[in-house]
């Protein structure tokens, strides 16, 4: 089951990168697709599980839920500094993989987008250049499942 989240995740996340360098637009009918193929096991999880259901239900499906609705009202309120769609792309990640994982991704994406910014401006680009954060998310979910963060 864990196998077929990181397919739909990564799936997702390649699709949301692409666009978000070529376009600098996240389209959420793709993340809601994924997430709802996150949301679909979660419940199957619930339904076969061993464990009592309010367990698995809390920690698949409510507190997930929780920390995407914190994550987009985050995004909104940042104003440009970070887009509503980066929001919606960790909100859709924290329900299909779960909070550790995608926090662990977050981390190695934040790292990473820190460094290339700093590169940028080593070079001598602008510092209020947007930088799409979708590929550095990508990054940092690879780094997690190559070395099990």
């Amino acid at each position: 089951m864990r196998q077929v989240r990181e397919i739909i995740a990564l799936a997702m996340l390649v699709l949301s990168s692409y666009t978000d360098i070529r376009e600098r637009y996240i389209y959420l009918v793709p993340v809601t697709i994924c997430t709802g193929g996150g949301i679909v096991l979660s419940v199957l999880s619930v339904i076969f599980s061993w464990d009592t259901g309010i367990e698995v239900l809390s920690k698949e499906l409510i507190i997930p839920a929780a920390a995407g609705i914190i994550l987009i009202a985050l995004a909104k309120t940042a104003g440009r500094h970070i887009g509503c769609g980066d929001g919606y792309l960790l909100a859709a990640l924290i329900m299909i993989t779960g909070m550790r994982i995608c926090a662990a991704a977050a981390a190695c994406g934040l790292f990473a987008a820190a460094i290339f910014a700093a590169f940028r401006i080593a070079c001598g680009k602008s510092r209020t250049a947007c930088i799409p954060f979708a590929p550095f998310i990508l990054t940092g979910f690879i780094a997690v499942l190559i070395y099990g963060i």
